[in-house]
């Protein structure tokens, strides 16, 4: 992840601004590289248990009520809920975190990519916020048709830029077992 996804927001004076990521990312090069007042709120975790997990998501939910901006890094594999989806012709699991924080936050989610561009420089691309669903949806299908909306478009933003697929997603994705129906 360019450290230009972790010092957009600051870059542009948003103080209420925080990035979840794991502890190697607060000794990580793209984030210790940055300018003070470039530098991000990091909410960071380890391979804690669930109620580090439930802290998190206490504090997210707090963040986005507030009127804060919150960014997930990843590709849907923080978290601890998996939604099963078809993904890049295999089935596999998704983290649905980010679609329920959203969900009991009431707050949109906007995927965001960060492209390089010629000369070095970053394209940030932001989508539309994805579909919530409605409300007299259960919940667990509200969530996984956030989840679906995501991979689809990950999943065509992959087809169109091969060489930005993240290594370590590319490692998980080809160990999963296929599943026999």
């Amino acid at each position: 992840m360019p450290s230009v996804v972790f010092s957009l927001f600051p870059a542009l004076g948003y103080k209420d601004f925080y990035t979840i990521a794991g502890e190697r990312y607060k000794e990580s090069s793209k984030y210790k590289g940055l300018k003070e007042s470039r530098k991000p709120n990091l909410i960071s975790f380890g391979k804690g248990a669930q109620s580090e997990m439930f802290k998190q998501l206490f504090d997210s939910k707090e963040i986005l009520e507030s009127g804060g901006i919150l960014n997930i890094l990843g590709y849907g594999m923080h978290g601890m809920a998996n939604v099963n989806i078809n993904f890049l012709e295999k089935h596999r699991g998704f983290r649905s975190s980010f679609a329920e924080l959203g969900l009991i936050a009431g707050s949109p989610i906007i995927p965001v990519f960060a492209i390089p561009g010629k000369k070095g420089r970053m394209h940030i691309e932001f989508h539309k916020p994805l579909d919530l669903g409605k409300e007299e949806i259960e919940h667990c299908d509200r969530v996984k048709f956030i989840v679906e909306q995501y991979s689809k478009i990950l999943e065509n933003k992959w087809k169109e830029h091969p060489e930005f697929v993240s290594g370590g997603f590319l490692e998980m994705y080809n160990k999963q077992v296929p599943l026999v129906y």
